[in-house]
């Protein structure tokens, strides 16, 4: 039987738990009570609200026993309530809040990040890596992984919880590679096991690689495509700390590990599929608030284990799997390439950064490199995808297109925008 929870008593919509048919049986809870069985007047997908009484055009639409908005028409009982649907209370009675924009020359970048680098970091090997790692993510406009990061890199340098004199061990069994980065930046150990990918792919064909002991890496995307350089087809993933579990569960299980492939087409145009396994992001849907005042539905779930998008509850709630289950099940399969094979800390074992700055976090990366002859196939296939029919508004038709695109007209541009917060935080530093 297809259930729906009702998160407050006075509640007049309940949130899907699975996806339904017109005229499907579905029996809503409250507080893991059933309280009646109702019936689908329209398809309703996965986590959106169906209305549980009849609701008159003006009427509040209650969530949590709260006002979320008022019904733009009259809604049936058993019937999807959507955007369509609502008159949001947050359009009624507020602004959205504007972030300025500004034009930033990639020269200029360039000065200001490494002379901010330069005040914390000493290892010009360290410093040139995450210089290139923070320009790129900002040309390809990656602004959850670029420099809005480094508050929180240069607080962890200085309280030495990121080791930046590391002593780099590496370990070759067959075309296996391990490498203990002994706590030093992700972005770092990552760069180094590329280095020696580069030098033994002609050779071993094929190479996997385990890092342990290491930290956040930033977005998987661009170590892949930095290995996919090298005629490969490379896969990269990491674990982390437990952000992500799905419908049901009262506490956060597995990160929501990023995993990306990534594949050369052509000079630096790449196949590059680069996904978290949750929903979205903390720091994503944190900008939502921000900008919005509002949290979409369907990304996170509270420790009572039913689907939210209250405020007031975002700092006790967890992520939420892309698919659900699916995406709890390939998290913990990622879980087993990195904190398994390295035998590191899984799960709640690995520390979390955002919680405590001093936490070292211990976190383990996999890599896998196939070289091969497959230009020509991998440029049929995008062919077929760009020649395919598709609608005008698609903004991008295979993975890395969109990527691409930014990276080409930034440069081309020879500059590129960077927000209110990111300006901030270049001038902070100097």
């Amino acid at each position: 039987m297809i259930k729906a929870i009702k998160s407050g008593d006075n509640d007049n919509v309940a949130t899907l738990l699975s996806s339904v048919k017109k005229n499907c049986d579905i029996e809503v809870f409250n507080k893991n009570k059933f309280i009646e069985k109702i019936k689908s007047k329209s398809a309703v997908p996965f986590g959106h609200k169906i209305a549980i009484t009849g609701i008159k055009s003006g009427s509040k639409i209650l969530k949590y026993n709260e006002s979320i908005g008022t019904a733009k028409k009259k809604i049936l009982k058993g019937s999807l309530v959507h955007i369509n649907e609502i008159q949001s209370q947050f359009d009624l009675n507020n602004k959205i809040i504007k972030n300025k924009n500004y034009k930033i020359k990639i020269i200029d970048f360039k000065k200001k990040i490494r002379n901010i680098l330069k005040i914390y970091i000493k290892n010009k090997e360290i410093l040139t890596v995450l210089e290139n790692y923070f320009l790129e993510a900002q040309l390809k406009n990656i602004k959850s992984h670029g420099i809005k990061r480094l508050p929180l890199i240069i607080e962890r340098i200085q309280n030495k919880s990121i080791n930046i004199k590391p002593k780099i061990k590496k370990k070759w069994e067959g075309s296996k590679l391990t490498i203990d980065a002994d706590n030093t930046l992700g972005h770092y150990a990552m760069i180094l096991a590329i280095s020696e990918i580069k030098k033994n792919i002609n050779k071993k064909k094929t190479i996997s690689c385990i890092i342990k002991r290491s930290t956040h890496f930033g977005y998987s995307g661009y170590y892949s495509s930095k290995i996919a350089d090298f005629d490969c087809i490379s896969f990269v993933t990491s674990n982390g700390p437990s952000l992500m579990s799905p419908i049901g569960f009262k506490e956060p299980i597995v990160s929501n590990s990023p995993l990306s492939i990534s594949a050369k087409i052509q000079g630096n145009k790449f196949f590059e599929l680069d996904l978290a396994t949750s929903v979205s992001s903390r720091a994503k849907i944190n900008n939502d608030i921000k900008s919005s005042g509002i949290i979409k539905e369907n990304l996170l779930i509270n420790n009572a284990g039913n689907p939210t998008n209250d405020i007031k509850e975002f700092d006790e709630s967890f992520l939420m799997p892309m698919q659900n289950y699916k995406g709890f099940a390939l998290a913990l399969g990622l879980e087993i390439l990195t904190g398994v094979l390295s035998n590191g800390p899984i799960l709640n074992e690995v520390k979390h950064k955002d919680k405590s700055s001093t936490n070292k976090e211990n976190i383990s990366h996999f890599i896998f490199a196939i070289k091969g002859n497959y230009k020509k196939k991998i440029k049929s296939l995008i062919k077929i995808i760009e020649n395919s029919k598709t609608q005008k508004k698609i903004r991008a038709q295979w993975p890395g297109q969109k990527r691409f695109m930014s990276l080409k007209n930034n440069y081309k541009n020879n500059f590129f925008i960077i927000d209110e917060v990111e300006n901030e935080i270049l001038n902070k530093y100097l």
